[in-house]
């Protein structure tokens, strides 16, 4: 309701009403909800149809503000989606009177008059207070929260083939599947919107943005893992649904293992392969290959929890396999790995070469997956003890990194392991300088407080080398601190941390360490 609406019903103010005993009035908890579940429903009055579906709208999608493109999709991806499922979702629904840009600004602006929302100019959003979508969800009916779900499902699949817009879009898509939680016994799983979340939660995790994808995952896993146990995935097959949560499944294991927590991923990579094997069509060549790429990430899990001879004839098995063309620069990539673990340094050297001439014939010089082949070959080298040829490769990385990703904390890592090699040289200034500067970036991860602590640590000993002894107790100190805040340890086991640098190569990546 607007200020000069509410003067025209309300003429005159209570003067007693402040000066009242405040024993003799009547407010309770929720005296503000009804206060503003009358007001809403006072404007509901003078609402047209699109005004009234606006709000509507943006009361399932706000967390925090409702980017206004999201109401008017383009009509391409809505015949997209349209022939993709054939969903049970009436006609009517694929139109929408917000389409014209008019109708929209025209809704927008009787909504603000109506102090029901805000508009965000900075980056065009429509804000609703949480107690008024609140009180807006309340005052809908179950068939109007159907229709409404419904056409918030379909604004969503501008996500379908716009990668990019995930950043944008993220935090609707989890809001919409925390919608549904709350009303699910007057909706149908959303099995759409959960293609679409698995879309958004890859997005975030190739962001590292693994809380946010994280909360996105939770929801969509028990939305899709209750549509199995009960059968209901209305438009969608058993098998789509299960290969859908396996996929999930499979994102839940990647940011375990990024994570770098007790498994490593294992858990997940595990029911990932065990659900593709339970739906999988005999002699589909299709399901074959998906269930054997889970060895690849299975492998990687076992490298990680320092088991990597039961990881290498998994790679080996995909090595050999001439169904994997296109990934065998990744594949030759991972084994280089499991062969230093081993102490197989030659042949880690000379898979990394292969890997690092695909890399560079597939994807070119300047990718990330080629900084990933030069980081690999030149750990080999630092590992044989040959510190030109290791410097000459982990350059190459770090320069890849630094142009790409200067923040990311796989730019700080190759910067420790720079540092350590200076520091076996015995250039101990420029071995502080690289561990300084990886302190500097793994400082703005919040997941990555073992290896600041390897970081800190190593810094300590070569300041102590260099007589810094006051930079080398505040190193330790930082370290110190880092050391608390690592997940999965309890107290005793953090006792009992020697404070060397190698005993922190375990909170580590092990592609990283």
């Amino acid at each position: 309701m607007t200020l000069p609406r509410f003067r025209e019903v309300h003429g005159e103010y209570d003067r007693k009403f402040i000066f009242q005993n405040p024993a003799s009035l009547y407010w309770d908890a929720q005296a503000y909800q009804r206060s503003l579940n009358s007001t809403f429903t006072f404007n509901l009055e003078f609402m047209d149809s699109s005004t009234r579906l606006l709000i509507d709208l943006v009361a399932f999608l706000d967390p925090d503000g409702v980017p206004t493109p999201l109401f008017h999709p383009k009509l391409r991806e809505r015949k997209i989606y349209n022939l993709d499922f054939n969903l049970p979702i009436p006609q009517a629904l694929l139109s929408s009177p917000l389409e014209e840009p008019a109708a929209l600004e025209q809704a927008i602006s009787h909504l603000m008059q109506a102090s029901l929302i805000k508009r965000s100019q900075l980056k065009d959003r429509l804000i609703c207070h949480r107690l008024v979508q609140t009180s807006i969800l309340n005052a809908m009916p179950s068939a109007r929260k159907t229709e409404c779900f419904q056409r918030a499902q379909i604004n969503g699949v501008a996500l379908w083939n716009q990668w990019r817009d995930c950043e944008n879009y993220n935090m609707q898509v989890s809001s919409l599947l925390e919608k549904y939680l709350w009303y699910k016994e007057n909706l149908d799983p959303p099995i759409l919107l959960c293609e679409i979340a698995r879309r958004c939660t890859w997005f975030l995790y190739e962001r590292a943005q693994y809380r946010d994808a994280e909360v996105i995952l939770d929801r969509t896993c028990s939305i899709l893992e209750e549509a199995m146990t009960k059968n209901i995935h209305p438009g969608f097959g058993k098998y789509y649904v299960a290969w859908l949560t396996s996929d999930l499944y499979n994102t839940r294991g990647a940011i375990a293992y990024e994570k770098n927590g007790k498994d490593h991923g294992l858990d997940w990579f595990e029911k990932t392969k065990a659900l593709r094997q339970s739906v999988s069509r005999p002699g589909n060549i299709y399901d074959d290959l998906w269930i054997m790429l889970s060895n690849g990430n299975i492998a990687n899990s076992l490298i990680s929890a320092g088991r990597p001879e039961e990881a290498l004839p998994l790679l080996e098995e995909l090595i050999a396999s001439t169904a994997f063309e296109d990934n065998k620069d990744l594949y030759f990539a991972n084994i280089c790995c499991c062969y230093q673990e081993v102490g197989k340094l030659d042949e880690a050297i000379e898979v990394g070469k292969k890997a690092l001439e695909l890399t560079l014939k597939n994807h070119g010089p300047q990718s990330l997956k080629a900084a990933i082949d030069y980081f690999n070959i030149g750990s080999a080298y630092l590992k044989q003890g040959k510190h030109d040829k290791a410097l000459d490769k982990l350059f190459h990385c770090l320069k890849i990194r630094q142009s790409l990703m200067p923040t990311h904390y796989y730019t700080g890592l190759t910067n420790h392991k720079i540092g350590v090699v200076m520091r076996e040289r015995g250039d101990l200034d420029l071995a502080i300088t690289f561990f300084r500067e990886a302190l500097r970036i793994l400082r703005q991860s919040e997941l990555q407080a073992g290896a600041r602590a390897r970081t800190a640590f190593a810094l300590a000993t070569v300041l102590d080398l260099t007589g810094d002894f006051e930079g080398a107790l505040n190193a330790r100190e930082f370290g110190e601190s880092q050391i608390l805040q690592l997940p999965d340890i309890v107290e005793e086991e953090r006792k009992k941390l020697d404070r060397r640098e190698v005993e922190f190569d375990k909170f580590v990546l092990f592609c990283h360490r």
